[in-house]
């Protein structure tokens, strides 16, 4: 990282004239990353200060879903040489107009639920098999599954239904090396397949006074050759056609591809971050601490929610972040 950054003079001026660095969705960055970091802005900087001298600022919750494949980030040296001063939010944006939902979540999300929250859970999982089978296509819901697979597999499944002309949508790179670089924004979203008909989710914050944010939701109202109409929840009409991903703008290292992906479901790793306005949710295995947790805070109220399946042991949670959450705030922390 460091000899990539130094080949590019603009890079190595930008690095030296940063002075705050916010990460937001903090939990899910591992030890290794904010490692390097650190190793790039002091080494780019020429100092030993931690993150080379520059403020930062993390935003997020150890509470939900871990870093893949690597260590929580606190248990770095380097978040011990930062000092940070910890500042804990507790006023509900997302579900101030569902206070008992709140409390109720903040529970879940220590581990720590009630007799009264497990009954409603299991009420949402009851009151879900009793809708007939046409009542639960017409949710305008966004299905929330534990693993990838059952994602892919419900959303064929679907599209197939769906007896409309099918468009595909591939992206375009600036380069041959820009798809590699890609990834990383794009993810699986290199080709998309839609119909009319489909339920889609926005992957940007495309118009932010519109509603139209990352999570979005609504329906594919018709499709063509390079556009798709959608019809989002909230009741904005958008005409839809490829935005432009800047990976890199000084090596012009730049992606186009149409902002949408499927969304009868979608994991929900994938789901952190999002506000949902309808969720039906897989509750039955989650494998991971916090996940169970995630999901069913993606909704402003429980009366957005169904569950398809229902076990407590999915309530859960790391053991390392309830002794991180214990342990007393440095000097200055709240």
């Amino acid at each position: 990282y460091v000899r990539r950054c130094r080949k590019s003079p603009t890079r190595v001026k930008e690095l030296n004239q940063v002075q705050l660095l916010v990460i937001d969705e903090i939990s899910m960055l591992g030890k290794s990353i904010i490692e390097k970091l650190d190793v790039v802005f002091r080494v780019i900087r020429k100092t030993p200060k931690p993150f080379g001298g520059i403020q930062v600022l993390f935003a997020g919750d150890f509470y939900q879903l871990p870093p893949v494949k690597d260590d929580w980030c606190f248990h770095s040296k380097v978040w011990d040489d930062l000092n940070l001063e910890i500042h804990n939010l507790s006023k509900p944006q997302r579900h101030k107009s569902d206070k008992p939902f709140f409390r109720m979540l903040m529970r879940i999300r220590e581990g720590k639920p009630k007799k009264k929250d497990l009954i409603a859970l299991q009420g949402k999982h009851i009151k879900y098999f009793q809708m007939t089978e046409e009542e639960r296509s017409a949710l305008p819901a966004v299905m929330l599954f534990p693993t990838n697979n059952n994602v892919d597999h419900y959303n064929q499944s679907r599209l197939d239904e769906l007896e409309e002309k099918e468009f595909i949508y591939s992206a375009t790179y600036s380069t041959k090396e820009a798809k590699k670089a890609s990834r990383s924004v794009l993810g699986d979203n290199d080709v998309l397949v839609f119909k009319k008909g489909s339920q889609v989710m926005l992957t940007v914050n495309l118009d932010v006074t519109e509603g139209l944010v990352n999570g979005a939701t609504g329906i594919v109202e018709s499709c063509g050759p390079g556009y798709v109409h959608v019809r989002f929840v909230n009741g904005v009409s958008k005409l839809m056609e490829k935005y432009e991903y800047i990976i890199d703008e000084e090596q012009g290292i730049k992606a186009w591809q149409i902002p949408l992906r499927l969304a009868w479901a979608i994991s929900i790793h994938k789901s952190q971050s999002a506000t949902i306005d309808m969720v039906v949710i897989d509750l039955g295995n989650c494998f991971e601490n916090g996940q169970a947790y995630v999901a069913l805070s993606r909704c402003r109220s429980l009366d957005g929610i169904y569950l398809t399946d229902f076990n407590t042991k999915s309530i859960k949670v790391n053991g390392d972040v309830v002794d991180f959450f214990a342990t007393p705030a440095p000097d200055g922390g709240v």
